[in-house]
């Protein structure tokens, strides 16, 4: 039997790794065909996590979780309402209307480049920041941090999160208060919301899109099949 007599009924995902393929040959054949093509791992820097997966795990974590706090991603406050003068990979707001800022690295490198930034995370509605990294290398930073305190004492002020590839995350470092930052106003945190409910919006289109683009092709499907 070839390929060309071959035809995609169903195809699933399961996992990020793996294709789940059931086909039918043409008549006169009448038995169904499933395979399960594993792709290629995918590696991130230290992690095989997306930023969107370790986006999820921090507001899913006790210490952040959505549920009682109001958790945005990608923030870059441009408005008169709330000015943050720089992009914010995740912002917490909690009930007592704080700020605590989460910078997401993937990789040791991506970690060593945050401080070429100018701004170093400094706000003043900014009252408690942390850096998100893989659980495998926070000695590595831990012991950076620790040399770059004797140049620049505010360091030590930096929390470090944790996160394993089960997405399993850990305060490893408490922050400390940076200065005397700002409580946010009722119209200050329905701002950070809108800009919350912009970003959630955006995500959908994304999603949508890479679920029309994603999608396989009968012939892509008779290709790998009949390679496995």
């Amino acid at each position: 039997m070839g390929s060309r007599g071959l035809r995609v009924v169903k195809a699933e995902w399961n996992g990020d790794d793996k294709l789940t393929v059931l086909a039918m040959p043409e008549p006169p054949y009448h038995v169904d065909v499933t395979t399960t093509i594993e792709l290629p791992k995918r590696r991130y820097g230290d992690t095989n996590l997306s930023i969107e997966e370790i986006e999820v795990a921090l507001a899913e974590s006790r210490d952040f979780s959505y549920l009682r706090n109001l958790v945005v991603f990608n923030v870059y406050g441009l408005s008169m309402t709330l000015p943050i003068h720089h992009e914010c990979d995740v912002l917490v707001c909690s009930k007592s209307g704080y700020l605590t800022e989460i910078e997401i690295k993937r990789s040791w490198t991506d970690f060593l480049a945050d401080f070429k930034k100018s701004h170093g995370h400094r706000s003043d509605y900014i009252k408690y920041f942390y850096f998100c990294i893989p659980l495998s290398i926070f000695d590595k930073v831990s012991e950076y941090l620790e040399t770059k305190t004797k140049e620049e004492e505010s360091i030590k002020d930096i929390g470090i999160l944790t996160y394993d590839e089960e997405k399993y995350i850990q305060v490893k470092k408490s922050a400390r208060q940076y200065y005397n930052p700002k409580k946010l106003f009722i119209e200050q945190q329905l701002e950070l919301a809108r800009l919350g409910t912009m970003r959630a919006v955006t995500m959908k289109k994304k999603f949508i899109k890479n679920i029309i683009k994603s999608e396989p092709t009968s012939a892509t499907l008779e290709n790998e099949m009949y390679n496995t």
